[in-house]
């Protein structure tokens, strides 16, 4: 998970005023199982697990279902948040919006990237044009852990592991240059 949270961070830093969430879904795309947050504590995240996903569940659970990004620039007016605006209110959380993480070279997927902001809005399109040239990025990082029906996470190997951090400084690298 020390990858993803590291990817979380550099989101956090490029969009403003905002905390980035990635929740992971179960074999069968009926439910998160795992999820991650850099700044945002695990127990908030923790209420969206083990819950059948539908068409309405909040941006990240709509996002999964439909396959498209999902906005609500205010969680408190949105239908979809009805039964979850109670869990983001003690964080002064007032949107979101999320977008779904594929496998790599598929159409299945296998994650959704959440961004929550403090404020009411809709993501830029500096936003949108950040996530979308990295979601495969996201994606290679993501299929690169084992992540079982319980929300177990562990690397695949150490090989793999080490070629994704490896990915991931490159990056880094080619973007300060």
């Amino acid at each position: 998970m020390r990858c993803i949270k590291r990817a979380l961070k550099y989101f956090e830093d490029q969009f403003v005023d905002s905390y980035c969430t990635i929740m992971l879904l179960n074999s069968k795309r009926t439910e998160f199982v795992n999820g991650a947050a850099y700044t945002l504590p695990d127990d908030m995240l923790e209420n969206f697990l083990h819950i059948r996903l539908f068409d309405g569940l909040g941006t990240c659970g709509t996002a999964a279902v439909r396959g498209e990004l999902m906005v609500s620039p205010n969680v408190y007016n949105d239908k979809t948040w009805r039964s979850f605006a109670n869990v983001v209110q003690p964080y002064g959380l007032k949107s979101c919006w999320s977008v779904p993480v594929y496998k790599p070279g598929t159409s299945h997927i296998i994650a959704v990237f959440g961004v929550y902001s403090k404020y009411s809005r809709y993501p830029s399109q500096r936003e949108l044009d950040t996530l979308s040239a990295y979601n495969e990025l996201l994606g290679l990082i993501i299929s690169n852990y084992k992540i079982d029906d319980d929300g177990e996470i562990e690397p695949l190997n150490n090989h793999q592991q080490e070629e994704v951090d490896s990915k991931r400084y490159m990056q880094n690298r080619l973007r300060r240059a």
